[in-house]
């Protein structure tokens, strides 16, 4: 059986052609930890995958350079024709979008069944 590159920050599953990404960590706050997040993040469009969706259930807090690797991420996929759509983001880490005004800027979706169908 062929299995996809070893992560250390996120899981990644396939599900009619999205790759679907949880994250590992509750608080996304460590410089180190973000760089090595936004490099798997970007492996995913680099790697093929066009259509993304990532699964924040379970963050609890996310610092503002992690929201700017997610930017970059948005940037790579559209970048391949792709798409890359957020769900299930606990309230504490939507007010962090909130704040940096990126609510509008992300496709965000309450679960991840609505997110998926969004896709089609």
């Amino acid at each position: 059986m062929a299995t996809g590159p070893a992560y250390s920050k996120i899981d990644v599953t396939q599900e009619n052609g999205v790759a679907i990404v949880r994250l590992r960590e509750r608080k996304i706050l460590d410089e180190r930890n973000i760089m090595v997040l936004g490099n798997e993040l970007l492996s995913l469009p680099r790697g093929g995958a066009t259509k993304v969706l990532i699964n924040f259930q379970g963050v609890t807090y996310l610092s503002s350079a992690a929201l700017g690797k997610l930017i970059t991420l948005d940037r790579e996929i559209k970048r391949h024709k792709g798409q890359l759509k957020l769900c299930e983001v606990p309230l504490p880490t939507l007010d962090v979008f909130k704040v940096a005004k990126l609510d509008d800027f992300f496709e965000i979706y309450r679960d991840q069944r609505s997110a998926l169908e969004s896709f089609r």
